[in-house]
């Protein structure tokens, strides 16, 4: 069980089934949002930032992760919530914004969980591969 507030984002990196449990009310309302990793994107964020001395992704990898919510994804977070009002910003800006989340995750505390996605010989990539496999085979599309 993990344990977060909106100060927190959760990170599942592998097909896992998802239950949230709030205290929510009218006047502090629930909000959330998913993004589904897209692979290729996150490849190319990795081949723009090469071997630049200053990234140091953390190495932990695990298939659920949490982290403190940094002030940069908040407001890209918000932006992309913006644009996805207006087909055509949302068409034209939304990737970039995703991009830009993604990459302040993959330099923060959970950027060893994205990096395992793209690292193809490690045993955490070869488990989600794996699942990714079984959810795709045996669980009914909705």
């Amino acid at each position: 069980m993990f344990r977060y507030d909106a100060n927190e984002y959760l990170l599942l990196t592998v097909p896992l089934p998802f239950e949230c449990e709030t205290y929510a009310t009218s006047e502090v309302p629930l909000a959330g949002l998913r993004l589904n990793v897209d692979i290729l994107q996150l490849q190319e964020l990795l081949m723009d930032i090469g071997e630049d001395e200053h990234f140091q992704p953390s190495m932990a990898a695990s298939g659920i992760n949490s982290a403190t919510l940094s002030e940069e994804i908040l407001c890209a977070a918000e932006r992309l919530l913006d644009v996805m009002e207006r087909p055509l910003d949302a068409r034209i800006l939304g990737k970039q914004i995703i991009r830009e989340i993604l990459y302040y995750v993959l330099t923060g505390p959970c950027g060893g969980a994205l990096l395992a996605l793209v690292s193809r010989q490690t045993h955490f990539s070869l488990i989600s591969r794996v699942l990714k496999r079984i959810e795709n085979k045996y669980i009914p599309k909705t």
